[in-house]
């Protein structure tokens, strides 16, 4: 009979304390407004009944207007400048870039034919294995300007019958809704707003009401 012994040691494992990932100083720059907060919102919504006739010729011309409508201002969400991959080979992404300038500096305007946001240049890729010294959500994207508009007109006949026909605008100022800019330093469209929400939208509408 054979017999098999397992002999058990005690082995002393020496752990080494992991250098943080994160110093103190870069952790102060975690506290941020969130990616969905606006300084400023301001949405109104209307709807006015025209005064004027409903009987005769006069009343088929001037009566039965109605005006209504949503018009919306709000200032830009913010947003991180991110590195695309694993910068500071931690395995993992979302890393932040380096702030190595101003991004607007005197006498930088938004928009233009290059669609900037900010100025790109003062942002690079950070040395590799280290994390970017940018902040969270340090610039923040368009502002919102928005009119949505509707005018209506009623046509009376019979008893508690008329035809309503409908003009709606949407974004009838037709301005420019930009969407979220690139983000990201890896990329040639960085910094650059590269879409937009649709521009004036006009329908008609015509509905029976008995």
């Amino acid at each position: 009979i054979e017999v098999l012994t397992i002999a058990r040691r005690r082995c002393k494992v020496k752990i080494e304390p992991h250098p943080p990932l994160i110093s103190v100083k870069q952790e102060s720059r975690l506290k941020c407004q969130g990616c969905v907060r606006s300084r400023n919102r301001f949405v109104a919504s209307y709807v006015w009944d025209v005064p004027g006739p409903r009987a005769g010729v006069l009343g088929a011309v001037a009566g039965g207007w109605q005006l209504s409508g949503i018009t919306q201002f709000q200032s830009g969400n913010p947003w991180s400048v991110l590195t695309a991959g694993d910068i500071a080979n931690v395995g993992g992404g979302g890393q932040r870039a380096d702030l190595v300038g101003n991004p607007f500096p005197s006498g930088f305007k938004p928009g233009g034919p290059a669609r900037l946001r900010f100025d790109p240049r003062a942002f690079a890729l950070p040395t590799r294995g280290t994390f970017g010294n940018s902040g969270r959500n340090i610039i923040r994207d368009a502002p919102q300007n928005n009119w949505d508009v509707a005018v209506n007109k009623d046509f009376f006949f019979g008893e508690g019958r008329r035809i309503e026909f409908r003009t709606e605008l949407f974004n009838a100022m037709n301005h420019t809704q930009f969407n979220q800019f690139d983000n990201v330093v890896n990329n040639a469209t960085f910094g650059t707003w590269r879409s937009a929400g649709p521009p004036r939208i006009l329908q008609f509408g015509l509905k029976l009401i008995y």
